[in-house]
């Protein structure tokens, strides 16, 4: 009986060692002063589960390590057939994401770590700003939260002026539309534009109101002052 359960803890150790091998990827950045190594040391044959990463962060001169990061959960950049998938290594989809999100002229990271409430639809992000006086990346708390209200993917950031666009969708009938930008380190929301369907009340109601029609809400700065102007339209 001992010999049996050893056998199959054996074989138990063996199809984890055959089902999670680790698998590491190079990035340079866009600044092209860094390179950026992702590792995932046990990542899993189904690339549909995600796996703890390990991020370094190196001089590309000298490839002085930097900064150590890592994440809990990030799904594996490669297609069934082996291939890197570019698109799931960086950018708004990817594992990674640089940008100048502060307008400070150094180039900050945004971190994959799992999904929000809406697995599939909804990516969640940490973000890191990068140092003014060391190159060294700080997890910032506004950014963060920002990224996981954020639908779909990574907030994107106009590299023009800095201004950070973000969508929230919940459910199929509320959306909002969201600009943002920093300002001496604190997140300062532009505007935004809400779209919700109005649900219809009940026949014989003393405030009835008939299906199809929408609120639309934006808010804006305007004299120094933040507006909020709701319209109601419909039906659609």
């Amino acid at each position: 009986m001992r010999s049996l359960v050893s056998g199959v803890a054996l074989s138990l150790a063996l199809a984890a060692q055959a089902s999670a091998e680790p698998r590491s990827f190079s990035i340079n950045d866009p600044s092209g002063q860094f390179l950026v190594e992702l590792l995932f040391p046990d990542a899993p044959q189904d690339l549909d589960q995600q796996s703890r990463a390990l991020i370094t962060v190196r001089d590309k001169t000298t490839l002085e390590i930097l900064q150590q990061l890592q994440t809990p959960a990030a799904p594996v950049p490669l297609d069934h057939n082996g291939k890197t998938l570019d698109w799931r290594l960086v950018g708004e989809s990817g594992v990674l994401y640089f940008a100048d999100i502060d307008r400070d002229g150094r180039m900050d990271l945004a971190i994959r770590n799992g999904d929000g409430p809406a697995v599939g639809f909804q990516s969640n992000y940490d973000v890191y700003l990068q140092d003014p006086q060391k190159p060294h990346w700080v997890l910032n708390t506004a950014l963060t939260e920002l990224a996981n209200d954020t639908s779909g993917s990574m907030f994107s950031v106009n590299p023009k002026d800095g201004v950070i666009h973000s969508q929230a969708d919940r459910g199929c009938c509320w959306t909002r539309s969201s600009q943002w930008q920093m300002r001496d380190g604190q997140l300062v929301r532009l505007g935004f534009y809400t779209q919700e369907e109005v649900a219809p009340t009940e026949f014989g109601e003393n405030s009835s109101m008939p299906s199809g029609y929408m609120l639309r809400t934006t808010g804006e700065w305007k004299n120094g002052q933040w507006q909020e102007t709701p319209r109601l339209e419909g039906p659609v």
